[in-house]
Order: C-alpha cells, then sequence, then structure tokens
C-alpha cells in the first residue's frame, strides 16, 4: 500500500494462487513517485531581455533596444552616485553590480545581469559611465574677443584716430607732461594693463603698450602707442620784451614802434620822457598811472646831478647842505681830537717831533 520517497521507484507485486492451492501466478507493478518539484514544476521561459533601461543622469549611447548589450553614459563631475530603472521580461529579474562612481575624469563599468524565469539563461547588459572632471564641468565657453572698443590719452590726440583694427598709434604732448595715462574700453569679458606711466626725457619718444587679454585667458592683441615728449624750448613760450631806462638827460629811446604813443608792444614797457631829463618806465596799458605820478627806471629813487628827483621835477639843495654841515662839524671836533691823540701817544709824538728836528752838526 505505502509508496517511497518521492522520486522513488516501489514495487507492488500481485501473487494469484489457483484452486488446487498450488498453481501461482505473480503480477507486479513498478510504481515511481514523482519528486515534489517534478510535481510542481511548470514550464518557465528561458527569456532574459530587458524591456527598457533608464540611467538617473545622462542618455545612454546609442539609444536603449533590448538586443543591444553595450552602451556608455556621461555624467557631471557632481554626480558621485549611479542607479537605473529597468523593466525586465515577464519572470525574468535583474541586478546592477555597483552603485559608486569613480573619480572625476575616470569610466566606471556597470553591468546589469538579467536572469530568465527558468533561472538558468542569463544576459549581461554593460553601461560604461564617463564622469567629468571638475573643470570640464564649471568651465563654461569663454570669448576670445582681445578688441579695445575705446582708447583715450590723457593728453594729446591719437594718430591715426582709434579704431579696434588699429594696433599702432603715435602721440606728442607738451614737455611739462610727465606722465601719461590711458582711458580704454575691451569687449565684454576682456581685460586690459599698460606696461608704464613715466615719459622720457623731453625730445624722446616714449612707447606704451596697452595688452588686451580676452575672456578665455588666452587669447591677446598688443595695442602700442608712441608718445613723442616735446622738448623744454618747444613748449614753453618765452618772455616777448625787456625793459629798459635812460639816464641822464636822453629823453628818447629808438625803437619798438607801435606808434607815436611812446609804448611798446608784446608786454614790453614804455620809456616817457620828463622836461627835467629823467626818465620814467611804466608798464604798458597800466591805467592807474598818473601823469605826474611816476617812478623811475630801475625801480629804485635816483638822482640827477646831485639832487632829489621831486614829482615837479626840480633838484633839491639838501644834499648840499647836508655836506656843508658835516665839514663844519669836522672842523670843529677836530683840536680836541688832536690834544686827546697826543695825550694817549706821548712817545710816538717825541718820536715824530725828533725826526722832524735832527740834532745840529758842529
Amino acid at each position: 500500500k505505502n509508496l517511497g520517497a518521492g522520486g522513488s521507484d516501489t514495487p507492488f507485486t500481485i501473487t494469484v494462487t489457483a484452486e488446487d492451492g498450488e498453481t501461482k501466478s505473480v503480477y507486479q507493478v513498478m510504481v515511481h513517485r514523482q519528486e515534489k518539484e517534478e510535481e510542481e514544476k511548470p514550464v518557465l521561459s528561458d527569456s532574459a531581455k530587458l524591456l527598457s533601461l533608464v540611467p538617473a543622469t545622462g542618455t545612454l549611447e546609442p539609444a536603449f533596444s533590448p538586443e543591444t548589450l553595450s552602451y556608455t553614459l556621461t555624467v557631471p563631475f557632481s554626480v558621485t552616485t549611479m542607479t537605473f530603472t529597468a523593466e525586465a521580461v515577464e519572470g525574468a529579474t535583474y541586478r546592477v553590480n555597483r552603485k559608486n562612481l569613480g573619480a572625476g575624469g575616470s569610466d566606471t563599468p556597470f553591468t546589469i545581469t538579467v536572469t530568465a524565469e527558468d533561472g538558468e539563461t542569463k544576459s549581461v547588459y554593460q553601461v560604461m559611465v564617463h564622469r567629468q572632471e571638475k573643470e570640464e564641468e564649471e568651465k563654461p565657453v569663454l570669448s576670445d574677443s582681445a578688441k579695445l572698443l575705446s582708447l583715450v590719452p590723457a593728453t594729446g590726440t591719437l594718430e591715426p584716430a582709434f579704431s579696434p583694427e588699429t594696433l599702432s598709434y603715435t602721440l606728442t604732448v607738451p614737455f611739462s607732461v610727465t606722465t601719461m595715462t590711458f582711458t580704454a574700453e575691451a569687449v565684454e569679458g576682456a581685460t586690459y594693463r599698460v606696461n608704464r606711466k613715466n615719459l622720457g626725457a623731453g625730445g624722446s619718444d616714449t612707447p606704451f603698450t596697452i595688452t588686451v587679454t580676452a575672456a578665455d585667458g588666452e587669447t591677446k592683441s598688443v595695442y602700442q602707442v608712441m608718445v613723442h615728449r616735446q622738448e623744454k624750448s618747444a613748449s614753453t613760450n618765452a618772455s616777448g620784451g625787456t625793459s629798459a631806462s635812460n639816464e641822464g638827460g636822453d629823453s628818447s629811446k629808438p625803437g619798438s614802434g607801435s606808434g607815436g604813443d611812446g609804448t611798446e608792444e608784446s608786454g614790453a614797457l614804455s620809456e616817457n620822457a620828463q622836461g627835467n631829463g629823467q626818465a620814467i618806465v611804466q608798464e604798458q596799458g597800466d591805467p592807474g598811472a598818473a601823469e605826474n605820478d611816476f617812478t623811475p627806471a630801475g625801480g629804485e629813487d635816483s638822482s640827477s646831478a646831485g639832487g632829489l628827483l621831486l614829482q615837479n621835477g626840480d633838484s633839491s639843495l639838501l644834499p648840499g647842505m647836508i655836506a656843508m654841515l658835516c665839514f663844519v662839524l669836522f672842523c670843529f671836533l677836530s683840536e680836541p681830537l688832536a690834544k686827546s691823540l697826543a695825550k694817549r701817544f706821548p712817545e710816538k709824538r717825541a718820536a715824530d717831533s725828533s725826526e722832524k728836528d735832527p740834532p745840529a752838526s758842529t
């Protein structure tokens, strides 16, 4: 009645005995009892395909197809892990070998293994993920234009007139200018610098270079301005005239002749003769100078013929009177002074007397 374990064969014998009690026949039935799995196991699929495969970041190259097993993928440097969303055929399963990405600039292989429903058939999809370097991710596309939109010197005018395409210019400045600055405007994103500020000596040429660097940091343009600093004599205006005066009785000066009004051109001074023979100097165009209010030439008071020059042109006797007074005082004081000296130096006086009166010879 009983069967053996699952998967075993159990013989059953049926023995038949004849009516005489001696004759027998034996029938045998070998009963195979199936294993439990064999009994429950249905017919399973052997398909190990994916119906879709979508990365969390980026796009597969080439586009996904269930029949294509190899792909590439590029992600930014900021992405450090990678996940995939997939759909397999009915009954099949899949798994991914890893999650983390390598360092920036490296390539990391990801494998998606699909196992069919029968548990034996498998397919392996591979995605090579390239993680960009940090610079690759953050570096924008920068302009390579290294041009100036304007260039204006602090003094003078450029020759020729400024143009962004013209790189060489000349400029002339007065001797009084010792330094040079420029105001410029570069294209968007570009920067510029000037190589120097000071000018050379008068009459020399000093090159100034304005180096423009584009936004990409590599492309450059160099504008050059040759600045000529004038010599001192060329940039300074000399005074046009000098002043002079006549002393004595000369009442006129040949000369500059702007007409009969006695004035000189170009800022010179005029000379007017007075009736007493004295020459005076008056600045041209001085409306405040009165006809009889003048100053003798040379800027200081002077006298003619030993007298003082008054406003009316007469000579004074005052200097003669002062001289006479001094002479009288000298005569009055000479005798007391002589006696005082004789008392102070008697020996010298005696010696002087002996020299004047030598002894008489016999």
